[in-house]
């Protein structure tokens, strides 16, 4: 039952592309650094690191994807 209360869900739609872009900060569970406004799930088809980020990613344990795209120019 809606009871007009539901303005904060967030659906994630399965197999996504979530992209990498650095704008806040180095951590990778930073929701603002990322095309999807989150950090990846395993249900994320494709995870991209591009090139010519103001930051790059900081992982500080292990994390579980799919498909994992470093671009050329993506490593320091």
């Amino acid at each position: 039952m809606n009871s007009s209360n539901n303005s904060n869900w967030t659906f994630a739609v399965v197999g996504e592309t979530n992209t990498w872009d650095g704008d806040t900060s180095q951590l990778w569970t930073d929701g603002n650094n990322w095309s999807l406004t989150r950090a990846p799930e395993t249900f994320d088809a494709r995870v991209v690191i591009p090139s010519g980020c103001p930051n790059y990613p900081f992982l500080t344990g292990p994390v579980t994807i799919n498909e994992f795209d470093l671009q050329a120019g993506s490593l320091r």
